[in-house]
């Protein structure tokens, strides 16, 4: 309306100007008016018209490829407008589709209608009198063509590991699928195989990816294609060739440590191609499957499992892994620790003890591992508690149960099983659980007394057995009962008393009662005053009596009830003796006394005693008569009681005539008295007091006092009374209620003292405070009285009420509220009332800054205006707006304002780019909230258009958008457009463009831009042209192993181009690589030969292009080069290098110098790959190797580290000593000088007098002197990282020969007995002749009398000569018996040197001579004879000797037939004879003399050490040295008498040799009773000698 008006038209020109007025007149238009030509004005007033169809859409089928054409005829005024839909999308005129609309007549048409144009046809007609709506479906099937193959696959060869991609090329209709076979088998997408589908306009490519490709995947690749029309197959070979890899270890077995019947497990990780064939051996045994031997494989992983291993299994294993590519292993050590199956060195014993008392079961184990103990009680498994507890003491293997607060219900049977590796075994106890330990109920209390007065002390105790009770005064002084001392027993009261009489000063102190039984003790002490005050000892009796009566009114009258004893009977007769009532039976003792009952009632006498009624007169009368009632009870007696006795009765007995039945009826005493007595109160003000008091009989009236004057109840008093308890509370308690408090009833009363303590007069005090300026705070504090009045101050300085103060009392309340606080308000304050205040400091502070208001967070809609508000404590606080960490300043679009301590942002003219993270920054403080803008959809403020296009060209998409913001998305078929070389996709303010170069026909499609959810599309339609080369091959040369490339451009993109080598189609493999880069086609070729000198050619459709390649031969180089390899020392290791060329020679060296295959170096060879493997290196073998290839080499270091430091001689497993002994302990590293660590059960050893730690080199040593059983233990000892230990057992002192054996000489047919006499009783023992187990029979006969053993020979013989031994445990005695055939005589010597010739006998004589001689022991050697002479000279050095009678003098020697000389030194030991005519064994020292020409004198340390050997023997143990030879020859020794002392040994002939020295002893007989023997220098030369005696073997002696 606002349009009407006048308007002007003016014209002007250089000769003037002219207007014209016309007035525009706009009138408001009804609805139902007709507009026939122009919404604006009608120029007749008609009624408009809706719009009506009047012939409508109807429903079509179609085949694909038809056209489509709906039509239907509207009518309306104004005329409508018509817009076409299809599935609810406008429809959009394009090329193939046409709109028109005339005559009222709508149409739509569609050429070549495709299969996804079906569906839901709307034509909608409006106009503003209405709108109408036409509905028409369209249903469009699809033209059936079978599928086939326009391009098939081809074989494919790759190598492991590889990908590898097959395609073909379909088309059909409907759109046939591809399923994809391998060997028959379907091909599933999964992690290794993956499908991808390109449709192009011609056709579909289908590719197949395996990626990697496997060996197993060899085969025949196959592809079927299929649709409703039909199906269609082609097949490819896939040749995929196995990458051979030597077996390599990814985890290598591990040295183990276990326990002998242990399961061990051996794994390790390998991988090669093809899978290696493993091998597991024992040092170099290979196993086999076996019930104990398990070998598994799954996948690379495999394991070696031995079951129950034994110390046998003990050793190193290896694992050997071998393909065709090679041989790896690797090795790991088990060592296997032997078990000792558990063994009970103590078992538990059986255990009694009282209730709540503690069992404690213990048992000694021998086992090696320690076994694991469990405990079980009653065939049930005992877990740790609070009250059970099991330990165990690693010292001597002691494993304990302890059961804490037993009960009767635990006796049972405690069992102890012990297991290890080696077995199991178990042990038994009993556990009973009875009787009570001694304990007190009642204690004796402390007794003060008057001197002269009697002290009592009573205690109540408790124990089964029952306890042994005993008195004593101090630590030794035991009270007996006589005297001034009485100990007894009190069985009314279940008491024991002592009782001291005449009390003294003397007998002050303190008293012990021990409680004792056979479950332990208890003691209490009790303690004696004397004084002079009688109040005091008033006290104390009144507790005594307190006591009793509490302990009796419990006993007498809560437990018992007097109705139960009595039955109701018609009538009760009683004769009482005495005027007191008696309403109860007390005591009845009938025929059994084994039956007593007590019946107690309550009467409210003070105490009644009534003597003994004898009934047995009266029975005797009249057994059947009743017993008369009994007469009117005393006044006094309730009579509610009366009555109760009337219904109660006692049943007489029946008794025979001629059984007289005495019954006694006894009356005891009846107490009304206080059981329980109040007690003193101390109570604070306003507080609650409590007095309570108990009366042996319930429901008694009493009365209570305060200070004389009866209490009433009330609300502040309150009496209660509940059975025999009487209770009187005071509440609310004050200073003035503190006195005497009394409870009475009859002639009994109770006294106490009530004491209130006056409150103070603040009962709650101030506290500090800190508070911040601006603000108020109240101090608060609360007084006793509410009438206390109080006055505030601050420092010191009073404060009065104001606007700022405010004073509260109310109550006993009374606070100071300040409000505005300042700085100036700090201090300390007090509330002060008469002489009492309470202060408190109040600390004020600046109020800190920080925000009281903070950011929130916001949504808004793109272009509207938000407004962030935050507000902080202080006013006019700079502050800092941030955005996403960026600084804000002040804008156009963002105003920062600041109002006091509020803070405000406001954005103008919201875009999405503004939301973000909001910070506002306030000193250190700071407020963060989030503002989320939501984005408005953009849409189409112009679409795309349609485009026609040929092959080549380039073609732009445009559209504009109604804002700027997010660029639309670009489809090409749903597939979205990435702007790359080929797609450009530009903006340029609201206008958005793609464009597309070099179009081909396959990029005809249907192209979108899509903003949200708004979309715009349009087709483009591209011609084909034929492709050609543009560009095209041109000839190569090239060198042997390079690489080249073919390439040519066609002039369409994606032309199918083959490429051909001599006419044969190439395919893509390892060595031809096609390559497509847009019009670029490349065939690209690897590791180019001779052999490949060719023509090539790339042919596209008829169009084809050639060029040649000449390669030029060149030598064989280096492509891979060596590596340096660093090693462990005994691995295997590879060198690996690749030629140039295959087959190519290569020289392995070392250093230079060539290497050869053998067993530790070999070569391998496959292919371009040379591998020179070396096995078992060694760190000598560190060093440069080389390969070398004609005039080219390549070099590579191999470093070889040491093994890791091990020990080469462990510790043994276990070594067994005597107690005292010495044991040494000795190990050996692979490295010398290593520090090593000894210890003892993992504790380290200190070097000590007993402990000795010594290192030498490798070795090391640890001397343990004088071990004993606590040293049996785990010794270890360590290096490094490496550790070995061993298990010391020590057992008890061996026996030992009190009386050893004693050497015999005897001669044959003789009796001899071997005596000998160990220091232990009934000793097994057994006889052994040169090692051989003599058995009892008629020739030996064994004797044993206690520590005495005696071994008789009877009628020995020659072959009776031996050495005979006692075995006792692990010690022994040994004796030689000499059996003498007939008698041997002497030699006399010449008077010089005798040199013998073969079967000479000068020299020699049969006589036996004695003459005097030093003593001397030469070593010996052992010969062989063999035709030579001899003659010994041996020279001494002897100054002085004592006169020695050599009798019988032999020992063993041998002689060569070489030519030797000896020199050494002897030392010669001290020999004391015990008595003249004894024996004396002697050692002769034996040694290995070298082989020297005649004369040579020469030292030999082997000889040396075996004569210190020798002589050391000598030294320690004569007796057993001796050296005997089957057959003997005597020599005798003369002293000459000139200086030098020579002597000369002259062989007997051999008719003496048979008889004479068959097992000979050496036996002195001296004058003397002690000899010294120096030390001696002595030469011996052996000279050349021939043969004598045969085969006889010759001695000497000295």
């Amino acid at each position: 309306m606002s349009d009407a008006g006048l308007y002007t038209c003016k014209a002007v020109n250089s000769a003037g100007e002219v207007t014209c007025d016309i007035e525009l007149i706009v009138r408001e238009i009804e609805r139902a008016e007709e507009l026939r030509h122009s919404p604006l004005l009608l120029r007749h007033a008609e009624e408009t018209q809706a719009p009506a169809f009047t012939e409508t859409l109807q429903d079509l089928s179609l085949v694909e490829e038809d056209d489509l054409k709906l039509q239907c005829r509207v009518t309306g005024v104004p005329r409508p407008e018509v817009t076409w839909y299809r599935n609810g999308q406008e429809i959009v005129p394009s090329v193939n589709v046409n709109v028109s609309y005339e005559d009222n007549v709508c149409t739509l048409e569609v050429r070549n209608i495709p299969v996804d144009s079906a569906g839901e046809y709307t034509c909608v007609a409006e106009n503003p009198a209405g709108e109408v709506t036409a509905l028409g479906t369209v249903t469009v099937t699809a033209k059936m063509v079978k599928p086939r193959f326009t391009r098939e696959l081809g074989d494919k060869i790759c190598i492991e590991d590889k990908p590898v991609k097959l395609d073909c090329a379909v088309k059909g209709t409907p759109e046939p699928e591809v399923i994809w076979y391998l060997n028959d088998q379907p091909l599933e997408e999964e992690d290794r195989a993956s499908v991808e589908i390109k449709p192009t306009r011609t056709e579909t490519l289908h590719y197949l990816t395996i990626n990697p490709a496997m060996p197993g995947d060899t085969g025949t690749v196959t592809a079927v294609v299929r649709n409703d029309a039909g199906e269609e197959t082609c097949s490819s070979k896939l040749t995929v060739e196995m990458k051979k890899e030597s077996p390599k270890f990814i985890k290598k077995i591990e040295n183990i440590d276990a326990l002998e019947h242990d399961r061990v497990t051996f794994v390790c990780t390998i991988s090669g191609k093809p899978q290696p064939e493993v091998t597991w051996l024992k040092g170099d045994t290979v196993l086999m499957e076996t019930e104990n031997i398990h070998m598994l494989t799954e996948g690379d992983c495999y394991t070696l499992v031995l079951e129950n291993i034994i110390l046998n299994d003990m050793g190193v294993y290896t694992v050997r892994a071998k393909n065709v590519a090679g041989e790896q292993s690797c090795t790991a050590r088990l060592r296997v620790t032997g078990v000792k199956p558990p063994k009970f060195l103590e078992e538990p014993s059986d255990c009694k003890i009282p209730e709540h008392g503690t069992a404690k079961f213990t048992c000694k184990l021998l086992g090696s591992p320690v076994p694991d103990v469990t405990w079980y009680l009653n065939d049930e498994e005992v877990v740790a508690s609070e009250n059970i507890h099991m330990e165990y003491t690693k010292k001597d293997n002691t494993f304990t149960l302890i059961l804490e607060d037993n009960m009767p219900v635990n006796t049972g049977t405690v069992k102890v099983v012990a297991k290890n590796n080696g077995g199991e075994i178990e042990a038994t106890a009993q556990l009973l659980v009875s009787g009570r330990a001694p304990t007190f109920i009642n204690k004796p209390i402390k007794c003060t007394v008057l001197e002269g007065d009697t002290a009592i002390f009573r205690c109540s105790i408790d124990g089964e057995p029952s306890p042994k009770v005993e008195w004593s005064k101090g630590k030794w002084r035991k009270l007996e009962h006589g005297g001034r001392f009485k100990v007894f027993f009190d069985d009314q009261s279940e008491e024991h008393v002592l009782e001291i009489e005449g009390i003294q000063n003397k007998d002050t102190g303190t008293y012990t009662v021990t409680l004792t039984n056979e479950y332990g003790t208890e003691t209490c002490p009790a303690t004696i005053f004397v004084t002079d005050k009688p109040e005091e000892a008033e006290d104390w009796r009144e507790q005594l009596t307190h006591i009793t009566i509490e302990k009796a009114a419990i006993e007498e009258v809560q437990e018992y009830d007097w109705k139960d004893v009595l039955k109701p009977v018609e009538t009760v007769h009683y004769d009482v003796l005495e005027q007191e009532a008696v309403i109860d039976l007390r005591h009845v003792e009938q025929e059994t006394k084994e039956e007593e009952k007590t019946v107690k009632d309550v009467i409210p006498t003070t105490e009644i005693e009534v003597e003994p009624y004898d009934l047995t007169e009266r029975i005797k009368r009249d057994k059947d008569e009743s017993i008369q009632q009994a007469p009117e009870v005393t006044p006094g007696v309730p009579e509610a009681l009366e009555e109760e006795r009337d219904r109660y009765q006692r049943e007489t007995k029946d008794i025979q005539e001629t059984e007289e039945e005495s019954f006694k009826l006894e009356i005891p005493k009846v107490k009304w008295e206080f059981t329980k007595m109040i007690e003193d109160v101390v109570t604070t003000e306003k507080g609650v007091a409590k007095f309570e008091c108990e009366i042996s009989v319930k429901d008694v009236s009493v009365t209570w006092y305060i200070d004389g004057v009866e209490v009433v109840p009330s609300p502040k008093f309150e009496i209660q009374v509940d059975g025999t308890r009487h209770l009187l509370i005071i509440s609310g308690v004050k200073p003035e209620d503190s006195g005497e408090v009394s409870c009475i009833f009859a002639e009994q009363s109770t006294t106490a003292n009530l004491i209130v303590e006056a409150l103070p007069v603040f009962t709650k005090e101030l506290e500090d405070q800190e508070v911040y300026t601006g603000r108020s705070f109240t101090l608060v504090a609360d007084v006793s009285r509410p009438s206390i009045l109080v006055s505030w101050s601050l420092d010191d300085i009073e404060i009065t009420e104001t606007w700022k103060y405010k004073i509260v009392n109310k109550g006993c309340m009374r606070s100071l509220s300040v409000h505005d606080v300042s700085l100036d308000d700090e201090g300390q304050y007090a509330c002060a009332a008469d002489d009492a205040q309470t202060t408190c400091y109040v600390t004020v502070h600046e109020v800190p800054l920080d925000f009281t208001v903070n950011l929130s967070e916001m949504e808004a809609n793109e272009g509207e205006d938000v407004t962030m508000t935050c507000e902080l404590t202080r006013e006019n606080v700079a502050v800092v707006w941030m955005r996403d960490g960026s600084d804000l300043e002040p804008s156009e679009r963002y105003q920062i304002i600041s109002e006091g301590v509020t803070h405000f942002l406001k954005i103008s003219g919201l875009t999405v780019d503004d939301e973000g993270e909001y910070t506002v920054h306030a000193g250190e403080k700071v407020s963060t909230s989030m503002l989320f803008v939501e984005e408005v959809a953009t849409e189409f403020t112009v679409g795309l258009k349609h485009i026609t296009a040929k092959e080549s060209e380039t073609v732009t998409f445009e559209c504009e958008l109604s804002k700027m913001g997010a660029p639309p998305i670009w489809l090409v078929d749903e597939m979205e457009i990435v702007s790359n070389e080929q797609y450009e996709i530009t903006i340029d303010g609201l206008i958005h463009r793609l464009t597309i170069h070099d179009v081909t026909p396959d990029q005809t499609a249907t192209y979108t831009a899509r903003v949200g959810e708004n979309s715009s599309s349009a087709k483009l339609l591209v011609e084909e042209v034929a492709a050609e080369f543009t560009v095209g091959l041109e000839d190569i040369t090239a060198k042997e192993s390079e690489t080249v490339t073919f390439d040519c451009e066609v002039s369409k993109m994606n032309a199918p181009l083959v490429w051909l080598i001599d006419g044969m189609e190439i395919v893509s493999n390892e060595q031809y690589e096609i390559t497509v880069d847009g019009l670029i086609h490349c065939l690209t070729i690897h590791d180019v030969t001779p052999d490949q000198t060719a023509t090539y050619t790339a042919k596209v459709g008829e169009n084809s292009s050639s060029a040649k390649l000449l390669v030029e031969e060149i030598a064989a180089g280096f492509t891979v080069n060596l590596k340096d390899i660093k090693a462990k020392e005994s691995e295997t290791v590879t060198f690996e290098c690749e030629v140039s060329k295959e087959n190519a020679p290569v020289v392995w060296l070392i250093n230079n110098m060539q290497i050869v295959s053998n067993e530790h170096f070999e070569i391998f060879v496959e292919g371009k790959i040379h591998q020179l493997i070396i096995h078992d290196v060694t760190p000598d073998q560190t060093a440069t190797y080389t390969a070398k290839v004609g005039e080219n080499s390549s070099s590579a270091k191999l470093t070889v580290e040491e093994e890791p430091l091990t020990f080469c001689v462990p510790l043994p497993d276990e070594l067994t000593s005597r107690e005292h002994d010495t044991v040494t302990y000795m190990c050996e590293t692979s490295k010398e000088n290593v520090h090593v660590q000894w210890l003892k059960d993992g504790q380290e050893i200190e070097p000590s007098d007993k402990y000795v730690i010594s290192d030498d080199g490798k070795m090391h040593v640890l001397t343990m002197h004088d071990v004993n059983i606590d040293d049996e233990a785990d010794y270890s000892v360590v290096a490094g990282d490496k550790m070995v230990t061993s298990f010391l057992i020590v057992e008890g002192e061996p026996i030992e020969f009190t009386v050893p054996l004693e050497c015999i000489d005897a001669t044959e047919n003789d009796t001899v007995t071997f005596r000998c006499e160990v220091d232990k009783d009934n000793t097994t023992v057994f006889w052994l002749k040169n090692d051989d187990k003599i058995q009892p029979s008629d020739k030996f006969e064994m004797r044993s009398d206690d520590r005495v053993h005696t071994l008789t020979l009877h009628e020995i013989g020659i072959d009776d000569a031996a050495d005979y031994t006692l075995v006792a445990g692990d010690n022994e005695s040994t004796a030689y018996l000499a059996v003498k055939g007939k008698a041997c005589q002497v030699v006399a010597p010449p008077s010089g040197d005798i040199t013998a010739e073969e079967r000479s006998t000068e020299g020699v004589s049969n006589d036996r001579t004695s003459s005097h001689m030093n003593r001397q022991e030469v070593p010996l050697d052992e010969l062989c004879v063999e035709q030579s002479a001899v003659t010994l000279h041996a020279q001494f050095d002897a100054p002085e000797w004592e006169h020695i009678t050599a009798e019988d003098v032999a020992s063993t020697v041998h002689f060569g037939t070489e030519d030797f000389s000896y020199q050494n030194s002897a030392l010669i030991r001290k020999t004391k004879m015990a008595k003249k005519n004894s024996f004396a064994e002697t050692c002769l020292i034996s040694t290995s003399l070298s082989q020297h020409d005649l004369g040579d004198n020469t030292e030999h340390s082997e000889s040396d050490s075996c004569l210190s050997q020798t002589t050391d023997c000598l030294m320690q143990h004569p007796e057993q040295c001796l050296i005997h030879g089957s057959q003997t020859i005597a020599c005798h020794i003369q002293t000459m008498s000139d200086v030098e002392d020579k002597y000369s040994i002259h062989t007997p002939g051999s008719d003496s040799c048979d008889t004479f020295c068959i097992g000979c002893s050496v036996k002195f007989n001296t004058d003397v009773v002690e000899m010294d023997v120096e030390i001696l220098t002595y030469d011996i030369a052996i000279n050349r000698y021939k043969y004598l005696f045969g085969n006889k073997k010759l001695a000497y002696c000295l």
